[in-house]
């Protein structure tokens, strides 16, 4: 008679390479350079066809939500230092005595 088994055997669930990036990776190292090109090609795509448009009709480059929430927050932040600036005092340091005078007095 056999002795039972301590610990059962878990089946290892395999992961799909095309959904999951670090099945992919794993698989293909190179991978996650392709992923990155294949999205700084698109972003370039976009800047030239925004540009391209901009000459086409005009001066005016239409502004995203996300880039005008950005500028709105490097906004609030510039006001924020300056009223911090303005509020905050600048405090000179007291000298202190020597150590020899100090142990000169005692």
């Amino acid at each position: 008679m056999k002795t039972p088994h301590k610990r059962p055997q878990r089946a290892v669930r395999k992961l799909n390479p095309l959904t999951n990036v670090k099945a992919m990776l794993r698989l293909n190292p190179f991978a996650a350079v392709l992923k990155r090109k294949a999205i700084l090609t698109i972003q370039k795509k976009n800047r030239d066809r925004v540009e391209f448009l901009s000459k086409k009709h005009g001066p005016k480059e239409p502004k995203s939500k996300a880039t005008t929430r950005y500028e709105q927050l490097l906004q609030k932040r510039r006001d924020a230092v300056k009223k911090a600036k303005a509020v905050k005092p600048k405090v000179k340091k007291a000298k202190k005595a020597p150590a020899a005078k100090v142990a000169a007095k005692k």
